[in-house]
This record gives C-alpha cells, structure tokens and sequence, in this order.
C-alpha cells in the first residue's frame, strides 16, 4: 500500500507517476494508492466557474490507465476537496481517492472507501475498510441460463411440470414452480455439477493429449480424440461464459463472443466494492450488521405504511374531468386472449433480475410451449375473478445507490423485483392502458407516453432559463422541485379515487387496488434477505401524501432582486443555484453551446474507455462497447444541443484508438480509416455512426420539429426567431437557436407543401406545386410583393379560384394550380420532406441525409452473420480491406524490420502469402476442398491461420497442421450445431455437414394450403381484383359477385403503368368507383396483393392468388386492351375458374412456415356466435378497432384529394335480426386516397 500527497504542480506529478509506474513494475505485487493525489479524472470531479487543466487530467487517466488501476467509489462526500471561498470563486474537486489493483480486488471479499467529517483541513478525511473474511449467506435460488445449454435440461422441466396438481391456475402455477426449483436444485448438484471444475477438468484431459501428439507424434486416433476434448472444452466455456455474463448483469455483450475474463472481473468487482458496509443515522455511524439490517427495515416499513396525516379534500373533483368512456373499460377488463398473454410474455426483457421466485423472463420465453397453458389460465383467473393468490406478488426490494458517495439509506432507491409470473398481468394491464393514455394524461407529462418525447421538457427548460435575464415586474426565476420519495409515498386511496374520478369503471379500479394490497416484499441487504411486510404506500401534500424535498430543490435566480431572492429561500427554504446545471442528465446553460458545458459528459465517456476493460476484451467487444454504450451516452445530449466539433472529434479519436489499440491515447498502425468503420456493416462499416453526422443529424431533425411541432419550446422559439416566414439575423440569447438556424435552408431546399388550407404556404417562393412558382414563371421579386402572398388568397371554398388579374399577368399559372387536387375538407397545410416516405423526418431519415453513403460490398453479408462469432468475422472484414497487421503492411507505414513467415520460414510475410501461398495454409486448404469437393472461394476466410501463425511466432510453438484442422473441425461442429439456421436438401450440402460433424437441421416442410372462394354473405357483394404487368405496359381487371356466386359485372382496363403495383391499386380503385356508382354499400373487396390488402387490414388475410383467378384472368385480357372495358354478361375467357369458384372447388398453395390463411367468414362467424349478447354491448372492441353503434346507414364512396392523416373510421349498420358490421378505412394510393368498406 502507498499513501500518496502529490505536488499541486502538474509538470511535478509526472515525475510521481513515472516513479509510481516503476515501483509497480519492481514489485509485482496487490498494490493499493490511497492519498491526495491533487488531480481530477474530468470535469465531472470539478464543480466551479474555471475549467479544469486538461494536460493535468490527461496524465492522470494516462498513469492509471497504463497501471490497469480501478477507481474505488467513494462513499460520502463526492467532492473531497473545496477552496471555501465564496461566490462564483467557489470551487470543489475529487482529488482524494482510492486506486487498487486487480490483484487487490481479487483477495479481499470487501473494499469500502469513505469520507470522515472535515475539521480544520480543506481536505475530507479518507477511511479505507477491508475485510479478507468471506461472507457466508443462503443464496436464494434463480434459474440459470447456462443450464439451458445441457442436453437433459429441457428434458428435467418438462417431466415435472407434467406431473398434475389440483387446485386453482394461480395454485397450480405456484406449486409447479416451486417443485420445478427443488427438482433443478438436485439436478444441479447431480447431474450438471461446478461448471468451473467443469472448465479445469476439460482443460487438463485437452492438455494431456496435445503433450502426448507432441512427444509421440499424431496418430488417427489422437485426432479423434483431441477433437472430442476441444469440442467438450468449448461447450465447458460456453456455459461458463454464460455464467459470468449473468453475474456481471452487463447488457452489451456481443452474442459469439466469449469474453468470460471480462464478465468475471466485472462480477468481482461488484460484489467487493457495492456491499454496504456502514450506513449515517444522524450523527450515529452504524456498521454492525443486525443493526444495519434493523435500520433499513424500519426505515422502509416507516416509509411505505399510510400517512395519518393525509386528508381528503375535494381537489380531485374540481380538477380532473371523466374522460374514460364504457368501450375504453371494456377494453381494459376483458379476459385477455393466449396471444395477448403470449406477447406480454416476449415483450419483457429476457435479461431482467428475477423476482423472489427465482424464474425470470429467460425461463418462460425458453420454455414456453411447456408451461403455457398453466401460465395463460393463471393470467385469465386475476382477469376473471379479481382475485390474487397470497404471496402471488412477491417482491425483493433491491437497494440501488443514488450516487457513488451514498452513505445514508435516503441516499438508495428502492427497486422492486417482482415475481415474473406477476409481472404477466402487470404488463397485460400496462399494454392496454399504453393506449388511452395520451388522451387522458395532459401534454406537459411527456415521459412514458406513447408518441411523446422527454426531450422536449429538456427543450422547453433551456428556453426558459435563456429568458431568465429578460427584465420583468417583480423579476424571473425558475424553480427545480424535487418531490420526495415521488412515487413510494403516494396514497393508494388517493389514486383510486383519481382513477374512478377519470372515468375507470368499478371492475378496472377493484382489479388496481387487488394489485396494491397484495404486495408482499422483503429487502436484500448484502445478499440476504430481511424483513416481510405488506407494501403499504402512503396520500399532494394532503391530498396524496406526497411532500417537497426542500434539501433538494433549487432557485434558479433571473431578474430578480437580492433581497426578495433571500426573502423566497427564507420562505420557502430552496437552495439558490446557478448555471450550468444538470437537468433529466442534460446539462442547461445560458446561450451557445460551449465545449466547456461538455466536458463533464465527455470525460465520463473517457473513463469508460479504460485500458483494463480494453485488456479483457477482442476487438469485436470493444467495438460492441463503443457502439452500444459510448454513442448511447451522447445520443441524449446531442439530440438538444449542437456539439462544439473539436470535442466530439477527441471522443472519435478515443474511441478509435480503443477500438484498436485499447489505450485511447495510443494509435496503431494498420487500422481501417474511421471513416470507413462508421458506414452500416452491407456497405463494409462496422455499423458504427460518425458522431459528426450524429449531431448534424440530430440538428437537421430538431430544426424539423421546431418548425412543425406544437410544443411548447417551439412555440416560445418560434415567437422569438421568426418574422413571417423569414428568420432573424442578429443574436438571441438561446441554446437551441444556435443549433438550428444553420439547418434553415438545407430544409426549405429539401421540403415541399402539401395545400391544405393555404394560409401557411406563400404563394411565389415556396414549392407547392413542383418548383416554386417564382422561378418557373421567372418573376421578379419586386413584382411579387405587389402580389397576392399566400396560396390561400387563390382558394375559395377548397377550391382554385385565381384571380383575373392573375390570369392576365401569368397565362400559365393556370395549368400550373389545377394539376393539384385540394381536399374536401379544411385541413392544415402540411409540410413534407422530399427524402423520406411519410414526408416527416425521422431519426433514421436524418442520418441517412447526413452521412456519407458508400457502395455496398458484395461480402459483407457472408462475412457478418449470426452463426459467426464476430471476433472471426472482423478478422475477414479487415483480410477484406486488406489492413491486417503483417509485416508487408508495417513496412509500407515506415517500420523497418526483417520479414520472414513464423509458420513456413521460407518467404516474406504478407497477407496473400500468409492465406494463400504458405505450405501450411495449402495444407488447410486441400483439406479442406477434399470436404467440400469443390473449388474453393476464397472470401470467406477464418481466423485458424492467424492464429497458427501468432502461436509459430510470439509463443515458439510449431504448428501441426492436421491439429489446426482437428481444431476448425470441433469449432465448426460446436457454431454449427448451435445455429438456427436450416440446411438445404442438397445431398452434397448433407455429406458436407457430417463430414463436419453437425447435426442436420432439415428446412421446415411445405405446408399446403388449400384456397377456396368463398361467396360473401346474403346482400352483400364480392368484388375480386387483380394486376399484370409485362414489359410494356400493365392493367387491371376485377369481377363482381354476389351471395349466390352469380356474376354481376365485370372489368378490365389498360393502366399504361409499368408496375403491377400500381395496376393492382388503380384495380381496387376502378372497382370501389363501379361499387359507388351502382349504389353497392355492402362491398366485400378481395385483392392477392399483400401491399393493397394491408392497407384494409393485415397481411395475414391475403386471399392468395389460387382464389383471385378470375381476377386475375381478367387483368392478362387488360395487356391487350386500348380501353376501358366493361361486361355485363360472363366472359368466356374466365368461365372455367368461375365455374370452379361457384362449385366451391379448392386450389392448393404450397407455402413455406406457418402462415395462417384467414377468410373473412370465419371472422364473422365469431362475431354473431352470440347474438344476445352482441346486442347487449353498445360499443366494442374488435380486432383493435373501437366500433360504436350509429343509427345512420354506411356510405362509402370515391373521395379525391390529398392524402391526410387520419384514423380507420369504423360503423355500425343495424338491421331488422342482428347487427351488422361495416369497417370503412383510409386506403392511401400515392397523392389520392380511398374511402371503402370492408367486410368484418
């Protein structure tokens, strides 16, 4: 152990790491560096108005970096350090820590550093708490993935959960489950034993037989054997990699690759240094652990226990309207179905904690087609019967530290793991409520509703607090209150009686508050489990129970005057803050965006990218690294602010060179360009993103919404920048301004208007109608403001009414208005980007503007697939782009060294040489063509000879080649027999394969589906259409039938379109417009193109083309035709399938997978199944549609106009017996839509 006191002079700290340095090397050794080490690792360990030196903090990370040293957190105060001068010359910084190695971790079971009360010193006092004695307690069960991966495990569930139990579903489920885990316990300890034995013994019995080939020389059966002994280490591997990936509880790991050091360092890590070794009551330090236990007992069952103090009053009442209507209630308590169960089921996280059960999500996705059946009817018994079985809903509450300096229980957040089984209904509940709650939730909540976004809080804050200096009576201020403990003090009461206030029926709250009382929970404190009790919530202020955390809370001053500023804090006792601060982990600040606002951000980012985690991963990992958890970092922030450039080409540069080099300070040689990296994986990228193109991007898409959004950031922007339709030109004090305004014209150049009502849009300099007006009638600009503005001075009721004077002056503007269709209706003009199908920016839209698009690479998809472990698939992308590191390519980048291959000794070594032209690679390769039989391509390549010629050249061992060709035989087998992917029928892909020795997995069988026409229902009509296309031309034709299968007309016509896309649209058109005119407001319409059918329902009702024949006959006679054609008697060309149709004879479809062919009849039949009760329910929901009942005959027709956006419009039409069901939807066909009817 060191105790450090570093120089406050930087150019002196060198010295002391370079000596720290050495004496690490001298003495391998636990090494632990506790002291002042007068250095901060970023501007996140500095809080104060002057920027902390970065040359000072570059050493530092530097050292501890090159040193492989971990941070240990500090609990108490998180700044160690503080100037104690006031004003904005205030400063604080973390410059006393604790730095050990990995040696250090690894032998002792418990490390916890903390701060001591500050005396006289400026400095807080360290304390540094080891413990070498191992903590004993009673692991609680949790089912293991790793035992998914032996053979017996599926097996062992199945047999007991076989095994019957009478009782309720809910009594059922608990008990098989709680037999299920004893069974996996003895089946554990029996049969799959420690994997880590598992692990030495498969090493040991793989090294026995390599020293024996080596000493003896290789025989057939030593091959054999070697091979089998590889393959058992891999699966020993595999599982143990598993094993530690749950342990570490890390959500980025790339599938493939085994990083089990990593995992298991990560693991250990945790478990040392999250223990909670004492905790502050007061003044009073408690670190006995009884009484640690005792005191976060009484804590949390203090805290979650009813308020007496709560009061009812009639706030409730006179603020929430009822909103919630009786088909809403309907929809959220009705007997949920086995899909919908299902999908509650796959769409939870997999890798979620398990709830004191010890079953998690992996286990009933994995093996749901066992336990189903007893899941859904336990699922459907809550929703029946309301009822709840005891101990159903258990939690563990799991205490989560606010900060890494918690050292008091107010510090952790409480989390709550809940039983998986119960988290079923719970997210059944959560689905169905997803969808009303936009219309019951007011807008300026944005987080956790669906279509809105958090980020526009972030945006409205930043606006506000750039307001704060404008002068006002009385003065600004802004207010950051902090409610404590938000959600654990709520008054149950308080919130049913909210809920029944919005409208929710009795049934709906009943099922609520079941949920609420029957929570059981215990705490886990350091892995053992304390404390049952019921988990009772408490009631605003005195209506909810909910409190101010005035500790908390902060006042953000403007204009405001010192005195009445200190009369507020005194009244209402808020801290006085100042900016920048943080906000929803933004930073807000006042005016442009500065590099300075950013470091604290960037800095964290650095420290995630530390050489340790580099040294413990491949280079696919710490890609996977960067990809999935640096650029999600910045995503947040970079969506709101425009970051400086230089700052985000240092984080590129960091995560480059980690990437390679796995220091962020050092750059290798042979690297692909970054460029090159940050391009999608089809295009020969690895599907990194430019955070350059990141930002521009997330400029481009908030200036989108700022000019078309309805929030409240955008108007209040909007109000302040634009005059008109133009921007301002001279400074405002904003934050967002800054970001957007550069984007102004990149979006008017790429954006065109939809007309709606006009008044948006001006008439000459914008483009309505093709290219704005202004220069295609080459008009000057001096003539056009003696005009008519605004399209909307051309428009009389929704239609083009242009001026005479107009006329005279423009002779064109005339043909040039009428080729646009207005709509019917007075909608808002709409605003469309040229780039994006939807016409709105998306995220993804934005980036693909913005990026530099490259061509795609024919090799990409062979290279990066699933069944190939992704470090293997990088070594092929960089054999691809030709930047693997032999010594050809280091001479080419200057090194001067000598060349000889490490594996043949006979020629220079370069990459063509070294796959291709060395006699142990000809060796692998004629192997390899005998078992293959077949000339060989040489894009595909694996990594067996990098790693040959690694062992021939740092580790003196001389390859054998027939043992690399036992090793790519057992890694083969093992990737091979673990995908999912299915063989073809080919007799030489099956000898292949078992000469690899991997299980054959046959392709799924043809499943034949036999297609019938069926006749619509009584008055009702059937009108089938089609499109054909050749290389000229295409047309559509459709047939209309009535119940009988009589022929009522039919039709072609030549659409003179080359897509049969197009044909098969303009068919569904021609034929509503027949229906229209013929007065047939019963329309069945049936089309075998899944894209037209989708725009009426789904894809899964395709009426395939086996029953669309005559259709489809019809649209062939169309190629022909100059016409549009019209029969009112039966072709003669289509009477053989018509005749087949109306006798009811079936064609078949071979199809491949599990597509269920669903006819419109079998719907129907369900829904008039009851028709008492049909008639009992007013509204409905059916096939998610709400539908209610009007007295109003449907009426369908042709409407021409502009697309709009608008919802599915679903009627009811009531007839003398039953009640009939029309669905009228919106079907777009490019600028034109159609109002149909569809049969139910």
């Amino acid at each position: 152990m060191a105790a450090i006191y570093a120089s406050t002079c930087h150019l002196k700290r060198r010295e002391l790491w370079q000596s720290l340095s050495n004496l690490q090397t001298q003495y391998k050794a636990l090494w632990c560096f506790i002291g002042d080490f007068n250095a901060i690792m970023g501007a996140h360990e500095h809080r104060g108005f002057a920027i902390p030196s970065r040359a000072a903090i570059d050493d530092f990370q530097k050292w501890t970096d090159n040193s492989l040293l971990l941070h240990l957190p500090t609990t108490g105060a998180h700044f160690s350090w503080s100037n104690r001068r006031g004003g904005i010359r205030h400063t604080e910084r973390r410059l006393d820590r604790s730095l050990c190695n990995q040696d250090w971790v690894d032998f002792c079971t418990s490390i916890s550093c903390s701060t001591l009360v500050r005396n006289r010193s400026d400095h807080f006092p360290l304390l540094l708490e080891i413990q070498c004695n191992s903590h004993k307690y009673m692991s609680s069960f949790k089912f293991l993935r790793m035992w998914s991966t032996h053979d017996n495990c599926k097996e062992t569930i199945a047999n007991s959960w076989k095994e019957p139990i009478i009782g309720c579903p809910m009594y059922i489920l608990n008990n098989k489950l709680k037999r299920l885990k004893v069974r996996l316990k003895d089946w554990n300890k029996d049969v799959f034993g420690n994997i880590h034995d598992y692990v030495k013994e498969a090493e040991s019995k793989l090294q026995d037989i390599q020293l024996e080939i080596q000493s003896n020389g290789h025989s057939d059966q030593l091959m054999s054997l070697e091979k089998v002994a590889q393959c058992d280490l891999d699966k020993a591997l595999e599982r143990q990699e598993l094993f530690w990936k749950e342990k570490s509880r890390t959500k980025w790991h790339m599938e493939g690759d085994r990083n089990t050091t990593y995992f298991h360092r990560l693991a250990k890590i945790k478990n040392a240094t999250k223990l909670i070794s004492y905790l502050k009551n007061g003044t009073e330090v408690i670190n006995e652990p009884s009484q640690l236990a005792e005191h976060v007992v009484n804590y949390f069952q203090n805290l979650l226990c009813t308020n007496p103090l709560v009061q009812d009053t009639l706030l409730v009442e006179d603020l929430i309207p009822p909103l919630v209507g009786d088909s809403v209630n309907n929809m959220l308590t009705m007997l949920p179905s086995k899909e919908e169960i299902k999908n509650a089921v796959f769409d939870l996280n997999k890798d979620s904690a398990p709830g004191p059960d010890g079953f998690g999500a992996y286990f009933f996705q994995h093996y749901w087609e066992i336990i189903h059946e007893d899941v859904v009817n336990a699922v459907v018994q809550f929703f029946s019967s309301g009822w709840i079985l005891p101990n159903f809903n258990s939690n563990t509450l799991i205490l989560i530290p606010k900060t890494d300096s918690a050292d008091s229980i107010d510090q952790f957040r409480p989390i709550a793991l809940a039983n998986f089984k119960f988290k079923i209904i719970s997210k059944v509940l959560a689905d169905r409520l997803a969808q009303i709650l936009p219309s019951v939730i007011y807008k300026e909540q944005r987080g956790f509703i669906h279509g809105r976004n958090i980020k526009d809080c972030i945006g409205l804050a930043s606006e506000a607090i750039n307001l704060l200096h404008n002068k006002s009576f009385g003065g600004n201020l802004a207010l950051k209150i902090d409610i404590s403990k938000a959600f654990d003090t709520l008054d149950w009461s308080f919130l049913i009686k909210v809920l029944k206030q919005f409208g929710f029926n009795t049934k709906f709250c009943n099922l609520i508050q079941v949920i609420l009382e029957s929570a059981h929970m215990s705490i886990s404190i350091n892995g053992a489990q304390h404390g049952f009790f019921k988990y009772l919530f408490t009631d605003y202020a005195i209506n909810s129970g909910q409190v101010i955390n005035a500790s908390k809370s902060t006042i953000y001053p403007g204009g405001i005057s010192q005195v009445r500023l200190a009369n507020l804090v005194n009244l209402i006792g808020f801290n006085i803050g100042s900016m920048p601060f943080n906000y929803l982990g933004v930073p807000i600040f006042k005016g442009k965006p500065k590099a300075r606002y950013f470091y604290s951000i960037a800095d964290k980012i650095k420290a995630k990218l530390s050489a340790w985690k580099a040294s413990l991963l491949s280079i696919a990992g710490r890609v996977q690294l960067v990809k999935s958890v640096i650029q999600s970092m910045l995503i947040y922030s970079v969506s709101i602010y425009s970051w400086p450039v230089s700052l985000l080409k240092s984080i590129e540069t960091w995560s480059r060179n980690f990437i390679w080099s796995g220091d962020i300070s050092q750059k290798k040689l042979v690297t692909v360009s970054w460029k090159k990296i940050c391009v999608p994986m089809d295009e020969g990228g690895l599907g990194l993103r430019s955070l350059i193109s990141i930002n521009e991007a997330a400029n481009l898409k908030l200036c989108w919404e700022f000019l078309n959004t309805d929030e409240d950031w955008a108007h209040i922007l909007r109000s302040r920048v634009l005059r008109g339709q133009n921007a301002i030109n001279h400074h405002i004090f904003s934050s967002l301004w800054s970001s957007i305004k550069s984007e102004m014209t990149i979006i008017k150049e790429n954006s065109c208007w939809k007309v709606g009502t006009g008044h948006s849009i001006n008439l000459w300099n914008d483009a309505w109608c093709g290219v704005p007006l202004a220069q295609s009638l080459h008009i000057h600009q001096s003539v056009i403001n003696g005009l008519p503005q605004q399209v909307s001075d051309i428009i009389l009721n929704q239609q083009w009414h242009i001026p005479s004077g107009l006329n005279l002056l423009f002779p064109n503007l005339q043909n040039l208005v009428h080729h646009i269709t207005l709509p019917v209706d007075s909608i808002p003009d709409q605003l469309c980007w040229k780039h994006s199908s939807s016409g709105i920016i998306s995220w993804n839209s934005a980036y693909e503007f913005k990026r530099k698009k490259s061509t795609t690479k024919h090799w990409a998809k062979s290279i990066w697939s699933n069944d190939i472990p992704p470090s293997k698939s990088l070594l092929a992308w960089r054999l691809m782009h030709d930047k693997l590191p032999t010594d050809e390519k280091l001479m080419e980048r200057g090194c001067n060294l000598p060349s000889m291959c490490s594996v043949c000794h006979n020629f220079a070594e370069s990459t063509f040489h070294l796959f291709f032209e060395c006699t142990f690679a000809q060796s692998i390769w004629c192997w390899f063509a005998s078992v293959l039989n077949t000339t060989l391509q040489f894009q595909s390549i694996e990594d067996i000879w990098q790693l040959s010629r690694n062992h021939a050249r740092f580790n003196s061992k001389v390859p054998l080649w027939k043992s690399e060709v036992a090793w790519i035989l057992s890694n083969t087998s093992l990737t091979g027999n673990h995908t999912r992917c299915a063989s073809s029928s080919s007799i030489r892909d099956f000898m292949i394969l078992k000469r690899l020795n991997i299980s054959i997995h046959p392709p799924l069988p043809l499943v034949i589906k036999e297609v019938i026409w069926h006749p619509p229902l009584e008055n009702w009509v059937k009108c089938n259409t089609d499109g054909a296309a050749n290389n000229l031309t295409s047309s559509c034709g459709g047939i209309f039938r009535n119940h009988n299968a009589d022929f009522l007309c039919g039709f072609a016509e030549n659409t003179g379109l080359k897509s049969a896309f197009m044909a098969e649209l303009c068919g569904a058109m021609r034929a509503i417009e027949l229906a229209h005119n013929r007065n047939w407001t019963n329309l069945w319409p049936e089309s075998d193109s899944s894209l037209v059918v989708q725009a009426f329902s789904a894809a899964s009702l395709v009426p395939w083309e086996e029953g669309n024949q005559c259709a489809d006959k019809l649209a062939n006679i169309g190629l022909g035709l100059d016409n549009f054609t019209f029969w009112n008697e039966l072709p003669p060309q289509i009477s053989s399938p018509f005749v087949d149709n109306r006798l009811g004879k079936p064609s078949f479809r071979p199809e491949e997978g599990e597509i269920e062919l669903r006819l419109w009849h079998e719907i129907w039949k369900k829904i008039v199944e009851n028709e008492e009760q049909e008639r009992k329910m007013k509204r409905e929901l059916v096939e998610g549609i709400i539908i209610e009942e009007l007295e109003s005959p449907v009426i369908f027709g042709l409407r021409v106009g502009y697309r709009s956006r608008s919802e599915p419009v679903c009627a009811v039409r009531r007839n003398e017996r039953s009640v009939s069901r029309v669905v009228c939807q919106l079907c777009f066909l490019g600028d034109l839509f159609v109002v149909s009817t569809l049969a139910p």
